[in-house]
């Protein structure tokens, strides 16, 4: 067998490291950053043992790691375990220069702000069994580069593993702006069994006024591309200027109120049926939609499918906001199967 117990200190200075094609810039100005390993490999058995693999940068990061390969094995990795002690998130980016590296492509590091604190553990066992613990706090993203979002002091506990055992988790934040549609704080408890995601509930304040509240939140095979979503939800009146933000305009032509009941939203390859509705009162009447299917939601172009009635709309408030002539009186009407 042949043991091994190697050690590398950095005291002061900048070193690079070639990770694939990406490159990792340390510019280490004070402290000094140690890293050592100890294990052991069988030549008879082909067997790595990592007993511990410490990476310690004091302030940014602490990491150990022990692992096991078994070099006669398809499958090489037979158990592996990350500790992360501590890692501050905003420390460390700005001592180990990632500007050029990229988790996929629409993710590149340079294009977000991130900070916070993040500590875990991520453990594999013999047989495939994965496990995780993670805690983290103040954790602060925002988009750079196209603006979608926009997260402020993220923080909670998840614990997952993959096998059939019930792990309870929370998690919550001070501050969310999506597409530009600011919500509050918000805080919530859920569930995992497996590739199994269950919340009871979630409420989502707006600002400055209305709340999103969705319960009962299923998504089974979340880590499947075929995860099946199924909730319930509801939106109390909020204003259609505050919603109307996702468009990209500073505001709505026309003021008034949106709000949501929707019993049963289920959503499996990119398909969302709501069943239910949506109120919208506007122009001293009241639009309904129902019946509402949305082909690729999260695409460029999604598609809506759906029916609309209309009663009581005002015509003389509608064109007044649009200025085209002046025009008196009500209208009711209805279109089935509208895209």
């Amino acid at each position: 067998d042949i043991e091994f117990d190697i050690a590398l200190t950095i005291e002061k200075g900048a070193s690079l490291w070639l990770i694939g094609d990406d490159t990792i810039t340390l510019n280490n100005e004070s402290g000094s950053v140690s890293a050592d390993v100890v294990g052991n490999y069988a030549l008879k058995d082909e067997y790595l043992e990592i007993d511990n693999f410490n990476y310690s940068h004091p302030g940014i990061i602490e990491l150990e790691v022990s692992a096991g390969l078994d070099f006669k094995s398809d499958a090489l990795v037979e158990k592996v375990g990350v500790y992360l002690n501590n890692w501050d998130i905003g420390k460390f980016l700005s001592t180990y220069d990632l500007s050029v590296a990229a988790i996929n492509q629409h993710f590149v590091i340079k294009n977000w702000r991130l900070g916070g604190e993040v500590a875990g553990t991520f453990l594999y066992e013999s047989e495939g069994a994965l496990s995780l613990e993670a805690d983290f706090s103040g954790i602060n993203v925002e988009d750079l580069f196209q603006q979608r979002i926009a997260l402020e002091g993220l923080s909670g506990n998840i614990s997952w593993s993959n096998s059939s055992i019930m792990r309870e988790s929370i998690i919550g934040w001070d501050k969310l702006t999506l597409l530009s549609v600011e919500m509050g704080p918000s805080r919530f408890n859920f569930e995992t069994i497996g590739e199994t995601i269950q919340v009871p509930l979630i409420k989502i304040p707006f600002i400055p006024e209305g709340e999103l509240r969705l319960a009962n939140v299923n998504c089974s095979h979340c880590l499947q591309p075929n995860r099946h979503i199924q909730l319930a939800a509801q939106l109390s009146p909020t204003p259609i200027n505050s919603l109307w933000r996702m468009t990209g305009s500073d505001g709505s032509p026309v003021e008034g109120m949106v709000e949501t009941a929707m019993p049963g939203v289920s959503y499996q390859n990119g398909r969302m049926e709501l069943d239910g509705g949506m109120t919208v009162n506007l122009f001293e009447g009241v639009i309904e939609l129902n019946h509402l299917v949305m082909e690729d939601p999260a695409g460029l172009l999604p598609k809506l499918q759906g029916d609309i009635t209309v009663r009581r709309i005002d015509l003389e408030a509608l064109t007044k906001t649009y200025d085209f002539g002046r025009i008196t009186g009500r209208v009711d009407g209805h279109v089935r199967d509208f895209e």
